[in-house]
């Protein structure tokens, strides 16, 4: 929209060995992904999207209205927005073809993660959500989370209570002005 501000850092913050949390939401938040179906095609497409632009997944979760994915970039000539844009590419296709509909949400929330930022905590944000969500008991036990790096459920998280960037900002908001009535 013309006069709005960018919520995308410059480009080149996106291309090479940087690893990102991604967080990617249905149009209007449909629960899209509470059928198996679309759940087993966003892990078939991550992997797909992962092996064609050159990304290794430490970490993912679909959940029925959302996904989170925990990224890096495998050469110096990876990049994040066509690693994206190729998983939403490939889903909005064949989700269009049947429902007729588009399936996301034109953005996407993103964090290029520092040096200071533990990749194991946020992992196990990913891989906890479900749980949190009252899905399942362990993460384990969802089948549409995993990891296709060394990193895995068998570890255990250092810090559970890692959360969001966004969400700390709410619970900031929420400590300062009362509860929050909005949408999560």
């Amino acid at each position: 929209m013309k006069g709005r501000k960018s919520i995308r850092l410059p480009a080149l913050n996106y291309v090479g060995r940087n690893t990102y949390f991604l967080t990617a939401c249905t149009l209007h938040r449909d629960r899209i992904f509470s059928n198996p179906r679309w759940a087993d095609l966003m892990v078939r497409s991550f992997l797909e999207a992962a092996k064609a632009e050159a990304f290794l997944l430490h970490a993912w979760c679909v959940m029925p209205d959302h996904v989170h994915v925990l990224t890096e970039g495998a050469t110096d000539q990876s990049h994040a927005d066509r690693f994206v844009s190729h998983w939403k590419r490939a889903t909005t296709f064949e989700f269009k073809k049947v429902a007729g509909r588009e399936l996301w949400q034109r953005l996407f929330y993103d964090r290029v993660l520092r040096d200071t930022d533990s990749r194991n905590d946020i992992a196990w944000y990913i891989w906890l959500n479900p749980v949190r969500k009252g899905m399942c008991c362990e993460p384990w036990d969802y089948a549409w989370s995993g990891s296709m790096t060394k990193m895995n459920m068998n570890t255990t998280p250092s810090e559970p209570t890692w959360i969001p960037p966004w969400k700390q900002r709410q619970e900031e908001s929420t400590a300062t002005t009362g509860p929050n009535t909005g949408r999560e």
